[in-house]
């Protein structure tokens, strides 16, 4: 298929009545979309394209009446590519792919994506965002960095970055920021304690336990010791790491604070679980780039399956 699309556009009596790029492209992005979830695929493909549905639905019409069979047939869930659309957009990513490279240069054979994050994000959203960069872009070099927010942000500044995720109350200044979701702080209280079976939890009841937390450059720290610190909390216990504050909670050696998008934690034996969130100071995550380096269109790709997953769970 990939020969025969080449042949007719320089030999062809057949010339594509278009940019034949930006169909390609369309096929492959809806393509990609119907993959991940049939409902709405048309809107989401459109948004991530940044054209109207109806455009979308005209260029990928046009490809199919071009190639003399359509891209894609059925309705709702049950849409999805024919034949010639499946060897069509397998033939858009390679095209799509070796267009990206000859952009970068002749010497350049692999486009870069880098990405510093929290752990929350590089567990709940990163694997299925990457997934669709590494399937759009098969030669493209991933790289995530797991960083807090100042780290991230000097990378980013630095040049070793190409996008991060960071948190804060406002967004970040100096580069180009994005709000995609809330970050919820929940109590890891032992089952056992108190403050787990109090019917309403207070700041200063909080203030008055064994606080096990991260390091001094935690965000999530320091967003807890701003609203507990004047009521008399201290770090009891510093950990490096989720995992081990659980440990200690878990073994009934104090409370810890963990960071979350929206929805409730995992179950953990000894472990109760409450959402303090409405106690403490607003924040989000957000998606940040320098203003002197647009995204890749990798790297924007990456940024769009973040925000979208992000929507989804909100």
């Amino acid at each position: 298929m990939y020969c025969n699309i080449v042949a007719m556009v320089s030999a062809g009596p057949r010339p594509f009545p278009g940019d034949l790029v930006e169909h390609l492209r369309a096929a492959s992005v809806l393509g990609r979309r119907l993959e991940a979830d049939p409902r709405g695929a048309y809107e989401a493909a459109a948004r991530e394209l940044r054209v109207d549905p109806s455009v979308l639905r005209r260029r990928v019409a046009a490809l199919g009446a071009w190639l003399g069979e359509p891209l894609f047939a059925g309705r709702g869930v049950g849409l999805g590519p024919t034949r010639t659309g499946r060897a069509t957009i397998e033939t858009a990513v390679r095209v799509l792919a070796d267009l990206e490279r000859l952009a970068l240069g002749a010497g350049a054979m692999r486009a870069r994506v880098a990405i510093g994050c929290t752990g929350t994000i590089t567990r709940e959203l990163l694997p299925e965002a990457l997934g669709a960069v590494a399937r759009a872009h098969p030669n493209a070099e991933l790289s995530v960095r797991r960083t807090g927010t100042t780290e991230a942000l000097g990378l980013l500044a630095a040049g070793d970055l190409d996008v991060a995720v960071v948190r804060g109350s406002r967004p970040p200044v100096g580069v180009v920021a994005t709000r995609i979701l809330p970050d919820r702080l929940w109590l890891a209280a032992p089952k056992g304690a108190l403050v787990a079976r109090k019917a309403r939890v207070t700041a200063r009841a909080l203030a008055a336990e064994r606080i096990v937390s991260y390091g001094a450059e935690s965000f999530t720290r320091a967003r807890v010791m701003r609203a507990l610190g004047p009521l008399g909390a201290t770090i009891a216990i510093e950990v490096d790491g989720r995992a081990a504050a659980l440990g200690f909670v878990q073994r009934g050696l104090g409370i810890a604070f963990v960071s979350r998008i929206p929805g409730k934690p995992q179950t953990l034996a000894g472990i109760a679980w409450r959402d303090v969130d409405a106690l403490f100071a607003p924040a989000s995550f957000w998606l940040a780039w320098r203003r002197d380096r647009p995204p890749s269109a990798a790297t924007k790709l990456l940024c769009d399956a973040l925000t979208d997953r992000a929507r989804a769970i909100v």
